[in-house]
């Protein structure tokens, strides 16, 4: 007795049967996936929320500078200030943005610096009362809603990337605009004169359309939009 196989038709239509659900189901993984991502970045988030605490415990409440002088060609920079408190590369790193971990790679803001790089954008202007001035602990009065980091950028491949990536990492405010208003603009994807590419925008919203943000007492949210004064001190 002959056994009958599939005809052309049928395999054609198991085919296409195939190819809907992959078209169903790997947009589901891949956002199953990034949300993976999303939580882990939450958690560096967070961890280094602890070390800048731990920090102003120790500097009598104020956090550190952006950057710092250079001596011989070498930045000392935020993360190395709080470097101590962590003693780990991989939190500066979220896992959707990775970074440059290697001296004198021509993507770093400052190739002679020792590591870590960072993916997460330091908001300092959130805490300033002018340039150069920072505001202690005692003087911040929404400690619930002042952002102090939140996702930013590190983009390796990108046409003189040290200057773009020096753009987040040395940045204290832009000309006559607020920076509580540029950071807002940042997180909520609309482009500035410092940073004009809509792609650089969209490797800081990398986690669905929004921005992991960890504020000034320590708890970490996701936020899909933010205000200017997500990024001030004072009360809302």
């Amino acid at each position: 007795m002959s056994k009958k196989g599939f005809t052309l038709i049928e395999l054609l239509v198991v085919i296409a049967i195939i190819a809907i659900l992959a078209a169903i189901l790997f947009p589901v993984f891949a956002r199953t996936k990034e949300k993976a991502r999303s939580t882990a970045c939450a958690s560096n988030l967070k961890q280094l929320g602890l070390a800048f605490a731990s920090y102003r415990a120790d500097y009598d409440g104020k956090l550190p500078m952006m950057a710092y002088l250079e001596r011989n060609g070498v930045a000392y920079r935020w993360m190395h200030a709080i470097y101590p408190m962590v003693n780990n590369d991989g939190i500066f790193e979220c896992p959707s943005c990775e970074v440059a971990q290697e001296v004198n790679d021509v993507s770093r803001p400052n190739r002679n610096s020792p590591l870590p790089e960072t993916s997460y954008l330091y908001c300092l202007g959130s805490v300033m009362a002018q340039r150069g001035i920072i505001l202690p602990e005692t003087q911040v009065k929404d400690t619930a809603g002042t952002a102090l980091l939140m996702d930013g950028w590190y983009w390796k491949e990108l046409t003189n990337s040290a200057a773009w990536n020096s753009v987040m990492f040395y940045y204290t405010g832009e000309g006559s605009t607020p920076v509580a208003a540029t950071f807002a603009n940042w997180a909520n994807g609309q482009t500035t004169s410092s940073v004009g590419y809509v792609e650089v925008l969209e490797r800081l919203r990398r986690h669905g359309e929004g921005v992991n943000v960890c504020y000034y007492d320590g708890h970490v949210k996701f936020a899909k939009a933010m205000r200017p004064q997500d990024f001030t001190p004072e009360l809302d």
